[in-house]
This record gives structure tokens, C-alpha cells and sequence, in this order.
């Protein structure tokens, strides 16, 4: 609709504005006006698809969770990049997940709505209603963890019967290159450190065990080195042979 007093020029229509920005915001702004940019922790971007659903049998990311009144994504991103993982998601505004994978149902190609205002800056989102605002620092993938050439394959729920049953070991000195060593002396494909002195190695894994069960209690040191971390109550660092 032309403007009443300048019909060269547009006044917006039935609901329909005509938007302008001020000339010195915008540098600050999306694309679309829509959201204010945000300086992320380097490494740190937006995930290919930006917005997931949650997970349909529990947490899309399932490794370690926080929240806050003041939560903003670089404030989340910082959160799960300090503790390792690769993939960060902010959700229903103050709510925080981390992880290496999206587990428990979830995927990229289950897209979602994410509309809700972070909690500690309303011109940004985070994520919605069982809706994830993704973001993925690719440099933090557990794969990336290279020992005596296995690679890290996160952390694993043991099951009743073991998930590695080739060849076990107890030690006080236990440590993953420890471990790594004797799976591969053993020709063994998997390595696996729990409760902290404890070494399982196998070419498969058995009793019902997979990757996607992820356990969030591989918190214990090694007995032999307390840098690094050998798993926790049934719960495995698991690593694999690098093809």
C-alpha cells in the first residue's frame, strides 16, 4: 500500500509492515533481522541443521546437562566444551546438553521449531518445547582421542555378561595406553577401561552392548594415572582400533 502522504513510496499493508533497521544495528544482526549475532568459543557454529527434536526414549544428548537463569548459548557451548564434547543444544531457554552423538532416537533430519528466548538474552533463542538449538565444535569429537591407535569411542553402559568378554585384566597401574597395549598385543578390535583399574577387550560387542547406550558415569581416574579417566560403575571409555 503507498504511503497516504507519499504514493511513491510503500507504507506496508494489511497485516504487513514495512520494516526498517537502524543503519549501525544492523552489522549486529542475522540475515533475517531476526536474532542478534552471537560471538561463539572458537571452534564452536551452528549445527548443519540448526534446530533437532528432542529425543523420542530420552535426552538427545545424553553425556551431561546443566541449567541456569542466565543461560545463552556461548554461555551452554562453553559448559560441554569445557568437559569435551563435541556437540552442545540449548533448550526451552535455560536448559543445557551435551554430548559426542545424538542418541536416544534423535537425528539431524528430525527438524524442530526452536522459539523460545534464551534465558540470559532474549534477542537470541534456545531451542523450545522438546526442541534443541544445535552446535557442534567438530575439533572435540571423541574420535579425535588416539591411543596406541584406538580411537575413543565415548563412554558406553556395561550390561550384565560384559560387553567385551576376549581377554580381562585388573591392575593398580591400570591406564588407557596400559589397556590399549594389551587389547592390541591380543589382536583385539575394542578396548575398554571401568571402575578405574579395570581392562576388557573383545572383537565385538556382546550381551546386548551398543555405542548409543551412552553412560553419563565415566568419572573415575585411572588407578595408574589420574589424568586420564578409565570408565566408572558400569560404565566403559571405550575405544577402537583405527581402520
Amino acid at each position: 500500500m503507498a504511503c497516504s502522504g507519499s504514493s511513491s513510496s510503500i507504507c506496508g499493508g494489511p497485516s504487513a509492515l514495512t520494516l526498517f533497521v537502524q543503519a549501525s544495528a544492523v552489522a549486529s544482526l542475522s540475515p533475517d533481522l531476526t536474532t542478534k549475532k552471537m560471538s561463539l568459543p572458537n571452534g564452536w557454529a551452528a549445527a548443519s541443521t540448526a534446530c533437532i527434536a528432542e529425543g523420542t526414549s530420552g535426552r538427545a544428548l545424553a553425556s551431561a546437562s546443566t541449567s541456569a537463569p542466565d543461560m545463552t548459548v556461548p554461555k551452554c557451548l562453553a559448559y560441554c566444551g569445557g568437559l569435551g564434547w563435541q556437540y552442545a543444544g540449548v533448550e526451552y531457554g535455560s536448559e543445557c546438553y551435551c554430548g559426542d552423538a545424538l542418541v536416544n532416537g534423535a537425528s539431524l533430519d528430525k527438524t524442530a521449531t526452536c522459539s523460545s528466548h534464551c534465558a540470559g538474552d532474549a534477542s537470541t533463542y534456545c531451542g523450545g518445547g522438546n526442541a534443541l538449538s544445535l552446535y557442534q565444535n567438530p575439533a572435540l569429537a571423541k574420535s579425535n582421542i588416539v591411543v596406541n591407535s584406538y580411537a575413543s569411542q565415548g563412554c558406553m553402559q556395561e550390561v550384565a555378561g560384559r560387553a567385551l568378554t576376549g581377554l580381562s585384566l585388573s591392575q593398580a597401574n591400570m591406564t588407557v595406553e596400559l589397556c590399549t597395549t594389551a587389547c592390541a598385543a591380543g589382536g583385539f578390535t575394542y578396548a575398554g577401561l571401568e571402575y578405574g583399574q579395570e581392562c576388557y577387550c573383545g572383537n565385538a560387542l556382546v550381551n546386548g552392548a551398543t555405542v548409543s547406550s551412552v553412560s553419563t558415569q565415566c568419572l573415575m581416574p585411572c588407578a595408574g594415572n589420574s589424568a586420564e579417566i578409565c570408565g566408572g560403575p558400569n560404565a566403559i571409555n571405550l575405544y577402537k582400533t583405527v581402520a
